[in-house]
Order: structure tokens, then sequence, then C-alpha cells
């Protein structure tokens, strides 16, 4: 649970565009981003039932599989989990819009979930990668 405290914690720090920090608190090589190559994107309205990232766009049925997920929140407040949970209007990490963009790794990219944290609904912008040597 620390370790994912921690993960959580450090995804939060921005890193300058372009350039996604390793998260050294994982045990998996998933976020050791050396070499990784941008290859999906997708924008998200984030509303009033939690939702979670586009399983086939960030694990196509042909092609890469993401091994990072940087998520910006563009416009309005929402709440998120990690671990699968549902978050909900009053339960989850806040994240502000204009925020420093968040990312998951690895097999944490198919439990996040969103949820709009306020009376309007937010938009998401994520950029998913691969790593070639892992996928």
């Amino acid at each position: 649970m620390r370790k994912t405290a921690f993960a959580v914690i450090v995804g939060l720090i921005w890193a300058p565009f372009g350039v996604i920090q390793p998260v050294s608190a994982q045990s998996s090589t998933a976020c050791n981003t050396g070499g990784v190559t941008a290859f999906a994107k997708e924008t998200l309205t984030v509303s009033t039932v939690a939702l979670p990232l586009t399983a086939s766009v960030y694990n196509p049925a042909n092609g890469p599989r993401a091994t990072v997920a940087l998520i910006a929140v563009n416009s309005n407040n929402i709440r998120v989990w990690f671990d699968g949970s549902a978050p909900t209007d009053t339960a989850g990490i806040i994240v502000a819009a204009g925020a420093a963009p968040f990312y998951a790794c690895g097999a944490d990219i198919p439990k996040v979930q969103m949820i709009r944290d306020d009376g309007s609904d937010a938009e998401v912008a994520v950029q998913y990668f691969f790593n070639p040597n892992i996928n």
C-alpha cells in the first residue's frame, strides 16, 4: 500500500513535457521509460459515473500495449483512484484542472478510474506510450 501511495505521489510531480520519469518505488520495469514511444491518445469526458481509461486504446488487438499513460486534466476538477476502486464526488484523489499531468504505469493503467469533482463535466487528455523492450 505504501509503495502504491508513493508511486501516486511521485506520479503527480510534473516532469518536463515529453520526458516521463520512472517511479523507483515500483518493482515492475513497466515504468522504466527509457526509449518509450508515444503510440495512442484519447480525450475523455469525465462525468457523474466513474470512468476508466479506454482498454481498446491502451491495449489494442493489433499493436503495442501501453506501459505508461500520461493523463492531463484540461477542464474542471476530477477525483481519481488507481487501485480499481470507483471514486465518488466525495472520495478519491482530487486533481485540479490545469495541474501537472499525472501518470499510471503497467498493470495500474486498467485500474485508473475518474469522476468529476464538482457540478461540471471535466475533459481529460491521455497520451499512451509503450516500451518496445517490454512489449
